[in-house]
């Protein structure tokens, strides 16, 4: 928090006036200048006239000059003793310089007659120094080439020439929210990005589609701030930023009106709206190259939009009341300032002095971000943890009230008996031996190396086989390979060998079978087991899976089929004996 409001200070004191500094006597402000129309990589010999800087110039009407020439003379008793430095707060968009005949910055291009491109130099300001050896006793001429654009007139402004250590706050003052915080802020969005989207991956938080998308247009609107330099035709370029600016604000403003909770149901259609025509005004930009294209108002339908995003922001503040409403509605306002700023610009409403605030003025926003993301994670992980912990209680219930009524319900019994003289001892014995087979069933059911269908039905008749083929019918197994393995829970697993056990049991007690045979095999949207005897038989109705007369076990059978979300069948075999098929299917219930 402390270094959020540092930040929103920070930029509140750059956004107001320059303060006069108190800059050496030497340091020279160069403000008048002779100007002439030129393309020649040389000055012009005529046409020169007094001006005033800063200066703001077009390309001359008659001859189609988009270059022009500033030639600035001042005097020097001697030359100085130590180098100096050249300070130029503003150029638009290009500009060359030479200090008496000799060039000071080589490898500048300018725009050409075809459109082409020059170097951009308009976001930052230009720190040259200027050896010893370069001045003269006397007149010195400090020449400059400046080239604006078809969509941007040049400009100039703020040049002086002096000792480092007078100019270095002025430098600063320009540079840090010009240059430094706009690098600084692309590396944050870029590392935010990469973690961001390993998050997306492994996380899938709520509206973090959004946030992603929003932090990858913003580092494309970084990128082309900072380090746009690809040679296309000025007005490709220019659609280019406006495109991105604008689907930036599209991601941006939708990301917002999520975060207000979906005020004004109105407003993503409008923003659809709002955002598409511009979108496809500089696609029409970039296929048919209009001489004067209108991007300052391309611009207009975005800024009236985020004007609607700030008020529906500062209403939500007021209505909730938070710290994270209010601090995403300050960095919002301080934010919206910068676009603010640079549409007018466009639009040649106001001056770009003393600096431009985007997008140095979206730190905050990404401040903001980054802290109610963080509280968003911190809370899912708060929220998985309760949810794990309800779901540990919850299997201890189930497996306590699994447990009361089987294991615990057979003891029951074996205690009643027990205390019966008349009853047999091996009657007390066997029903001791059924509660001890529920037990290991319960426990075999827990078996995490078990969890997986194949495997559950392998490790249960490894066990218990020998004590069923005991009892008198032959056990043929057949469980088939699956085309996917068929993972189960805990409960899925106890539920499905208490079906198999019960179907066993009635089997083996009531319809005197002398084979019973155990299948898994795989069906349409899931598989099936199935257990069928050669006994007595039963009486049974395939009508919604359910049997009549089948008693007790058999709706037990059918409960437990219910909460696995699988169909049971209960029906006489084809020639004789009784059928139990369970279909279970991919995707578990319990």
């Amino acid at each position: 928090m402390p270094l959020l409001l540092l930040a929103q200070g920070l930029l509140l004191a750059l956004a107001l006036p320059l303060p006069a500094h108190g800059a050496a006597a030497d340091t020279l402000r160069l403000t008048r200048a002779e100007f002439a129309h030129g393309d020649d990589a040389t000055a012009p010999e005529q046409g020169w006239r007094d001006v005033v800087v800063p200066d703001v110039f077009q390309g001359h009407p008659h001859n189609g000059n988009l270059n022009g020439w500033y030639r600035f003379v001042f005097d020097l008793a001697a030359p100085p003793p130590q180098p100096l430095v050249l300070l130029v707060q503003r150029i638009v968009i290009t500009a060359e310089f030479r200090l008496n005949g000799a060039l000071l910055n080589p490898g500048v291009r300018f725009e050409t007659r075809d459109g082409v491109a020059g170097t951009s130099m308009l976001n930052a300001p230009q720190w040259i120094v200027l050896p010893s050896a370069l001045f003269r006793p006397g007149r010195n001429e400090l020449l400059v080439r400046l080239s604006g654009s078809r969509v941007a007139p040049a400009w100039i402004s703020g040049i002086s020439i002096g000792q480092p250590e007078a100019l270095r706050a002025e430098f600063l003052w320009r540079d840090i929210p010009q240059r430094v915080l706009p690098q600084a802020l692309f590396v944050l969005l870029l590392a935010s990005f990469a973690f961001g989207l390993r998050l997306w991956w492994r996380e899938r938080l709520p509206l973090q589609r959004e946030v992603v998308l929003t932090a990858l247009l913003w580092l494309a609107n970084l990128w082309g701030y900072l380090w746009l330099d690809l040679g296309l035709p000025v007005r490709t370029e220019a659609a280019l930023v406006a495109a991105l600016w604008v689907a930036h604000h599209w991601a941006l403003l939708h990301l917002l009106w999520r975060l207000t909770d979906g005020g004004w149901a109105w407003f993503p259609r409008a923003l659809f709206i709002g955002s598409a025509v511009p979108l496809l005004g500089s696609l029409l930009v970039l296929v048919f190259e209009p001489r004067d294209p209108p991007l300052g108002l391309l611009l207009l339908p975005t800024t009236v939009l985020r004007v609607l995003t700030t008020a529906l922001l500062i209403r939500w503040a007021w209505r909730t009341r938070t710290w994270s409403a209010l601090l995403l509605t300050t960095s919002e306002l301080l934010w919206f300032a910068g676009p603010l700023q640079l549409m007018l610009t466009m639009l040649d409403l106001i001056p770009p002095d003393p600096f431009m605030l985007a997008p140095a003025s979206g730190l905050p926003m990404y401040a903001v971000m980054l802290w109610l993301a963080a509280q968003q994670l911190a809370q899912q992980h708060e929220d998985a943890a309760l949810r794990r912990q309800a779901a540990v209680l919850e299997e201890r219930q189930r497996m306590m009230l699994d447990m009361h009524d089987g294991v615990g319900s057979q003891l029951v019994t074996a205690l009643r008996l027990a205390r019966r003289d008349e009853v047999p001892r091996h009657t007390v014995a066997q029903a001791i031996q059924d509660a001890l087979h529920d037990l290991r069933l319960v426990i075999e059911a827990q078996d995490g190396a078990a969890q997986e269908l194949q495997s559950l039905l392998q490790q249960w008749r490894e066990r218990h086989h020998a004590r069923l083929e005991s009892q008198g019918p032959r056990l043929t197994w057949d469980i088939g390979a699956l085309p996917a393995p068929r993972p189960l829970s805990p409960p899925e697993a106890l539920q499905i060998l208490r079906i198999l056990q019960e179907a066993l049991n009635n089997a083996v007690q009531h319809a005197r079978p002398t084979t019973i045979a155990i299948t898994l095999t795989p069906v349409a949207g899931g598989c099936e087991l199935r257990v069928s005897d050669d006994g007595a038989g039963i009486a049974a109705t395939r009508s919604g899976g359910s049997t009549a007369g089948g008693g007790r076990g058999l709706d037990n059978m059918q409960r437990r089929a219910g909460r696995l979300g699988a169909r049971l069948e209960v029906r006489n075999g084809e020639r004789r004996g009784t059928v139990v098929n369970l279909l279970l299917p991919d995707a578990a219930r319990v």
